[in-house]
């Protein structure tokens, strides 16, 4: 929003090897994700799983998901299904997000998390009992009023990488991304708003979060993401 308020709703935000999305674009798209999950009846706290590769709808759907209140919570692309089982349990997700490639893992297990509500298609038509993201956000009101939530409220949920035993969920406030631009993006990488950035790490880790959407979105610049990156 603060972006577009500053005149620069033509700037690039996201690339991708063949698209782009300007900041006007983003901002459209993610009012829709939030526009719709909230039709969904998806509520402030509810979790919303994101088993996504890096990717435009990724960010939407990250950022779509906060602006409503509800905690976006990424899994890991590598994940197995026993692995993403457990996640979904712990985080008591309420709908999980989902690329076409990867929507099987989150179906062979849905009667297995009593919580799972939504099962989200994103680049193929549904399954019977899943929706389409596309669908969704097509039909979906343009104005997404933000929660009125606080810098100290939760934000988001990242789950550890386990290698030093089950994966433990941390639960970021809506002042992580704020604080960390303020600390590293500005005061250590100099961010702004003509600076291009690429960070390798999948966007389901921290890092890979922080300096591969939120911190370059953060200064106005422009992120590119590699959807097909496995590693």
């Amino acid at each position: 929003d603060d972006v577009c308020a500053r005149g620069r709703e033509a700037a690039p935000a996201i690339r991708e090897p063949m698209r782009l999305w300007t900041y006007a674009e983003l901002l459209h798209q993610v009012s829709r994700v939030g526009s719709g999950l909230r039709a969904l009846g998806i509520t402030r706290g509810e979790r919303v799983a994101l088993l996504l590769h890096d990717s435009c709808e990724f960010a939407a759907t990250f950022l779509g998901a906060m602006r409503i209140g509800a905690l976006p919570t990424p899994l890991s692309v590598l994940d197995r299904q026993h692995d993403i089982k457990a996640l979904l349990l712990n985080a008591g997700a309420v709908a999980a997000v989902a690329h076409a490639d990867l929507a099987p893992e989150i179906e062979a297990l849905r009667s297995e998390v009593p919580t799972l509500r939504h099962v989200i298609v994103v680049g193929a038509v549904p399954e019977p009992g899943q929706l389409s993201l596309g669908e969704i956000t097509a039909t979906a009101d343009d104005e997404c009023i933000p929660a009125d939530t606080y810098l100290d409220d939760p934000a988001f949920l990242l789950y550890t990488s386990g290698t030093g035993g089950a994966p433990k969920g941390v639960c970021h406030r809506h002042a992580t991304a704020l604080e960390a631009f303020a600390a590293y993006g500005r005061g250590v990488l100099g961010l702004g708003e003509n600076d291009r950035c690429f960070a390798t790490p999948k966007k389901s880790s921290a890092y890979g979060l922080m300096a591969g959407l939120c911190l370059p979105l953060a200064a106005g610049a422009s992120t590119f993401l590699l959807p097909d990156r496995s590693r």
